[in-house]
């Protein structure tokens, strides 16, 4: 009987880790693909044909995933068999790089409570939260590589302040983490700090052999960068063209009606992180049998704040995809998985022999964790109508045939009549303002709406353009639009099977 509460414990954890691998397997093996891996993906497919990103084709994100997954792609771009197969091998590897940027919190936790139901209700946290879990944890984007290296980097600075070598190689990784998917900033900033005071404080030798750790790190990622891309290109393509994404994304008119956090999960709302921050944070400065290290629980609440800061204030706030909530709901998570601590060690300070009632606290959690995880597991065999709709739209085309598609109808491997190929809705008019700055027409084509492919086709100038996206999709962009009602009315474009989508009469 003494030993119950740890058996139980461990089961919980077990049994959790057991539903988070078997998520990742049906998330791998499900048709169809989400609008980012499609895109992804099929930029490393361009890559693999010879393609230059950022010159001969458009992008706004880091490029070392596209290095890789063109690595990966299969020789023949039209063999459906191999590129499913491709597919499967981008997602597994995404399963790995997530179950590493788990593994790594989890075990944090476990350092900072001591208690194995903790990091059971971490993981059930984000499983009940299914669409941030599979962006984070399991889809073909940047974030699982990079939170694999943030993580696992942090879990490093945050264990223990004696080993600066091991601190400098996180901080590192960190670095790493944030060149792959520089959406952290303010995040690196104060691990970055954390590690700088513990180098302080171990004395004079152990800081300069952190520091000179540290800076052969950051020489070796700038290396990367350097070998990979220019870094001109890098900067102008990632952060000063994103940088007026979010700047065009903020200011239209639709901004008015978007619910701050709209997004964002429900059990993730700052109405409910905060107080559970605070909880965590008052039992960590009032009792010191709460926490077996304080430190990492410290580190855990900067983070809560730094990426509520993020949200705020770096990114195109309040017009934000889940994905921005990714780092925020980590930190979350793990501050909720303190909280049964955090709870028992306040309880026991007021209140005499309250230990049978504290247990009550992270065995009530550790059930609901268990509970959202079990009914967040993805359905296994759940047909896609997307599925068969793309691979009609695949099937009209024929060698040398190019398309204008958005990614969640573009056919992967089928050939781009634009260097503007994705994000008609967003991106590309964004890039095309840009474009008219002086900032802008330093890295961009003089592409106006007027030389995209609808309008190129109503000149007659596009003899291989086979499907074309139209409707709310290019709505943001008038010209286009206009183009593509007028093809319509001289029955140029002929309607599909699929909403907004076009054939070109040949």
């Amino acid at each position: 009987m003494k030993n119950a509460a740890p058996v139980a414990s461990a089961l919980a954890l077990v049994f959790v880790c057991i539903l988070q691998l078997l998520a990742m397997w049906r998330l791998a093996h499900r048709p169809g693909l989400d609008v980012d891996e499609s895109e992804f993906l099929h930029a490393s497919l361009r890559m693999a044909r010879g393609e230059r990103i950022y010159l001969d084709f458009a992008e706004h994100h880091p490029p070392f995933l596209f290095h890789l997954l063109s690595r990966m792609a299969p020789r023949d771009t039209n063999d459906r068999p191999a590129l499913d197969a491709w597919v499967l091998r981008a997602r597994l590897l995404s399963a790995l790089f997530g179950a590493v940027a788990v593994a790594a919190v989890a075990f944090v936790i476990v350092r900072a409570t001591g208690m194995l139901y903790a990091p059971a209700i971490f993981i059930g946290t984000l499983l009940a939260s299914p669409a941030l879990w599979s962006r984070a944890f399991a889809d073909v984007r940047t974030e699982p590589a990079a939170l694999a290296l943030f993580c696992a980097g942090a879990a490093l600075v945050l264990l223990d302040s004696r080993r600066i070598t091991l601190a400098a190689i996180g901080a590192g990784m960190i670095a790493l983490g944030c060149l792959i998917n520089p959406k952290w900033p303010l995040s690196s900033v104060a691990l970055g700090i954390i590690f700088l005071v513990a180098a302080v404080r171990a004395g004079r030798a152990a800081f300069l052999r952190g520091v000179a750790m540290a800076l052969a790190m950051m020489a070796a990622i700038a290396l990367l960068l350097v070998s990979t891309i220019d870094p001109r290109l890098y900067v102008d393509f990632v952060f000063v063209q994103s940088r007026h994404l979010f700047w065009w994304l903020s200011h239209r008119p639709e901004v008015v009606t978007i619910t701050p956090f709209f997004h964002c999960p429900p059990l993730l709302q700052p109405l409910y992180v905060f107080p559970a921050a605070a909880i965590v944070l008052a039992a960590a400065i009032a009792t010191r049998d709460s926490f077996r290290d304080v430190r990492i629980v410290y580190g855990v609440i900067a983070l809560v704040v730094t990426t509520f800061l993020e949200i705020r204030f770096v990114y195109a706030y309040p017009m934000l995809f889940v994905q921005y909530y990714i780092l925020w709901g980590i930190a979350a998570a793990a501050a909720y998985a303190f909280l049964p601590a955090a709870v028992a060690g306040l309880l026991a300070k007021g209140v005499p022999n309250v230990a049978p009632v504290a247990r009550v606290v992270p065995v009530v959690l550790t059930i609901l964790a268990i509970v959202a995880a079990v009914a967040a597991l993805p359905a296994a065999g759940v047909p896609d109508p997307n599925v068969v709709a793309n691979a009609a739209l695949a099937a009209r085309l024929r060698p040398g045939d190019t398309v204008f598609l958005g990614m969640r109808r573009h056919p992967l491997g089928a050939h781009d009549a634009s260097y503007y190929w994705f994000g008609f809705g967003d991106f590309v008019p964004s890039a095309i303002d840009l474009a008219k700055t002086p900032a802008g027409a330093r890295f961009l084509p003089p592409i106006r709406e007027e030389d995209l492919p609808p309008c190129r086709l109503e000149r007659g100038l596009e003899p291989h353009l086979r499907l074309v996206t139209g409707g709310d999709e290019v709505a943001p962009m008038p010209v286009v639009s206009g183009c593509i009602d007028r093809l319509r009315v001289r029955g140029v474009l002929l309607p599909t099977h699929t909403k907004d989508v076009y054939y070109v009469r040949p």
